[in-house]
């Protein structure tokens, strides 16, 4: 399937289409859930096409070699086309230009396109010295060419000092005679916009356009194209059915990536991490050496998407869990020490192991973050429960 001739550009913030669910995805679910209380007799069980017991989790190794992280190349042309188009039309006093992206970015798009293009990034101060006085002065800002920030929520913390340092940017960047593009992820916006009436100095926010079931499939067909491993088929556990197969006018034959659009709420790094984790094989010992020869061992095999994993918080301690994961999510990490910063005094010496038992949190050297696999059900569980949502 080839890609659009014309890369989309972004769009204004609240603008962002939620990838729906395909119709026969969503009665599933529902029959589902009610089969969970009430015997499913309106179905017929079908055997699935490779056995559960069949099938084994694939090793890293593999992962890294056949499911790389996908090239945020769309995203740096689409953002590329979005700020020329605003410095075009801008006047001086609307140079500075806020890009909002949901959570979990993991290659941080924006400091890449910023690097690619070779324009001047402002780094962020520790987050030791957050919470010390602002009397501190910024770097100078003053300069020719682009200047990024390339996540503002590394310059504050949830606390009643916390925020001085941010204040301190958001004035500077008022008053900068330069085109700059400020990053910033959806969680944290939200929450300055409420406690620093943020939106009134970056009023103008755009986010990227939802990747959709044919901007997912094509970005994962560069990938694996990109590794080397045309030959390798991807089927869905239960039917059989390759995901990757399109018919003569390019269309694709199933369903699977319009259900992975709607699930990883269009978020492609959410939607790679969700697929890379239904990954399986049948061939469990030959995977396990498979970095003695990758391509040998791979050369027409097939790989199986399982259904996915469910994430469950932990039943005594789930407001606490609430309060952890959305602190995360707005800082984007934290350490144990900055995270008991932000939240109401409590233990965090066991919830933490628990919940990257559960698979909610990871834990990268002495930071923690949200597991961007996790991420939709972590919005989930914190809308259910009543605590405000980003917005895209």
């Amino acid at each position: 399937m080839s890609s659009s001739s014309e890369e989309p550009g972004f769009i204004p913030l609240g603008s962002y289409k939620w990838p729906a669910m395909p119709t026969q995805e969503t009665l599933r679910r529902l029959i589902d859930r009610f089969s969970h209380r009430i015997a499913n007799r309106f179905q017929e069980e079908q055997e699935p096409a490779v056995a559960k017991d069949k099938l084994h989790r694939v090793t890293r190794s593999v992962l890294d070699n056949v499911v790389s992280p996908p090239s945020c190349g769309p995203l740096a042309r689409e953002l590329e086309k979005t700020v020329a188009a605003h410095q075009a039309s801008s006047d001086p006093l609307t140079r500075s230009m806020l890009v909002v992206l949901p959570p979990c970015d993991r290659s941080c798009a924006i400091r890449s396109w910023a690097e690619q293009n070779g324009h001047q990034i402002l780094e962020p101060p520790a987050r030791s010295e957050l919470i010390r006085s602002a009397d501190e002065p910024l770097p100078d800002l003053v300069g020719d060419g682009m200047l990024v920030v390339p996540r503002l929520e590394r310059w504050f913390l949830r606390h009643h000092e916390g925020l001085d340092r941010l204040r301190q940017l958001l004035a500077a960047l008022d008053h900068l005679d330069r085109p700059c593009v400020i990053g910033c992820n959806s969680w944290a916006w939200r929450y300055l916009v409420a406690a620093t009436d943020a939106d009134l100095i970056l009023p103008n926010a755009v986010t990227f356009q939802a990747f959709d079931a044919e901007r997912l499939h094509h970005l994962f067909s560069e990938t694996v194209d990109r590794n080397g491993m045309q030959s390798l088929r991807f089927r869905l556990s239960d039917s059989g059915k390759d995901v990757m197969a399109v018919d003569e006018d390019g269309k694709l034959k199933n369903d699977y990536f319009q259900t992975l659009a709607a699930t990883s709420l269009g978020i492609p790094w959410v939607a790679w991490h969700l697929w890379r984790r239904s990954l399986r094989s049948e061939n469990g010992d030959a995977l396990a050496n498979a970095d003695e020869a990758i391509d040998q061992q791979l050369d027409d095999q097939t790989l199986w998407i399982a259904a996915l994993d469910e994430f469950r918080l932990p039943g005594s301690s789930r407001q606490a869990a609430l309060l952890v994961l959305q602190s995360l999510l707005i800082h984007g990490e934290l350490s144990e020490s900055d995270l008991a910063t932000t939240l109401p005094a409590q233990g965090l010496s066991a919830l933490l192991p628990a919940l990257r038992t559960a698979g909610f949190i990871e834990r990268d050297g002495d930071s923690y973050q949200c597991h961007p696999a996790a991420y939709p059900s972590i919005r989930s569980g914190l809308s259910a429960a009543g605590f405000a949502v980003d917005r895209l």
